[in-house]
């Protein structure tokens, strides 16, 4: 089965693909889904960030009829948006790391059993089971909260939301500007030249070993922008999360163009900046290990010749 990635066109799914895929997700029981509409509302939102509906039963649950983002899927954004988190405790009674981001700086969280007590979790089930899971999960959130708010969604984790009081989760919410006059709208202004952003932008695109030019040519489809300072902040950061998908989906394509050669040098070290995409690597490694069995089997001398090889630098052509 083809690993669910970031992928060129999250419209290609049609509403009723998606709606179907919904069902299938509520009558799984999973994820804490229950109703189709839930489901529907999930994928829609991973849609909107560029990533294959069915994620959504990945990275999202409905907690008391709320959605909520994992600490994982939150962390999986936040280092795809160019963040890095710097642990310096990580055990059953303290969870502790500096979370840095080019455009929020850098901010360390702690979360103890202390913190937990006086909050009034300490005593809960699931802290008593897994301490050091849920103290992750908050460092995570509130670390990533902070210096990257859009890795969260404006969700909260599953966690929090099951600590929260229920009335807090449930209670009526009043919208205290419905008496007041509708404002347009305001323009979304371009991250600009030389900023963190797009500084950040450029880092990230050296780091995949992605072509500008390839990655332009996407940049002028997706988002109708021809510069990459004339992005958005949020296209910014939805094509932050995009790259990598785009960096598999080239290695994928160069594997079959790979010598001997380059084959074993990719399984031996994989790229440094699939730490983290385990699915997506293991793919890789398999692709490339059953592309050099192949060579080997057939003794194509050809393909053993660095001069037949593909070319690293190949541009994605979209």
């Amino acid at each position: 089965m083809k690993a669910l990635q970031q992928y060129d066109s999250p419209t290609a799914i049609s509403f009723n693909d998606l709606e179907r895929m919904a069902t299938a997700i509520a009558r799984s029981g999973l994820f804490g889904v229950k109703e189709p509409s839930q489901a529907i509302a999930l994928c829609l939102i991973a849609q909107a960030e560029g990533l294959h509906p069915a994620i959504a039963a990945r990275d999202y649950n409905v907690i008391q009829g709320r959605p909520a983002k994992t600490s994982e899927a939150i962390q999986r954004a936040f280092q795809a948006a160019g963040g890095a988190i710097d642990w310096h405790a990580l055990t059953d009674e303290i969870a502790d790391a500096t979370f840095t981001h080019p455009q929020g700086g850098e901010f360390r969280c702690t979360w103890d059993m202390a913190r937990a007590r006086t909050a009034g979790l300490g005593g809960k089930d699931m802290w008593k089971k897994y301490p050091r899971a849920m103290l992750r999960a908050r460092c995570v959130s509130e670390g990533c909260r902070t210096v990257y708010p859009g890795s969260t969604s404006g969700m909260y984790t599953p966690e929090e939301i099951k600590d929260m009081p229920e009335k807090e989760v449930t209670g009526e919410v009043v919208d205290m500007r419905r008496n007041q006059p509708t404002q347009p709208p305001r323009a979304e202004p371009p991250i600009g030249s030389g900023t963190p952003a797009h500084k950040a932008l450029e880092a990230r695109i050296n780091e995949l070993g992605l072509n500008r030019d390839g990655v332009k040519v996407y940049v002028a489809r997706q988002f109708n922008v021809e510069h990459f300072p004339d992005l958005t902040a949020p296209q910014q950061r939805e094509l932050m999360l995009a790259l990598p998908g785009l960096a598999v989906k080239k290695l994928l394509k160069q594997i079959g163009l790979m010598n001997a050669l380059e084959l074993d040098a990719l399984i031996k070290t994989p790229p440094a900046w699939l730490q983290g995409m385990e699915s997506d690597r293991e793919r890789i490694l398999e692709e490339a290990d059953q592309r050099l069995t192949e060579i080997e089997r057939r003794g194509d001398m050809t393909r053993l010749d660095p001069a037949f090889g593909g070319d690293l630098a190949e541009q994605i052509n979209g």
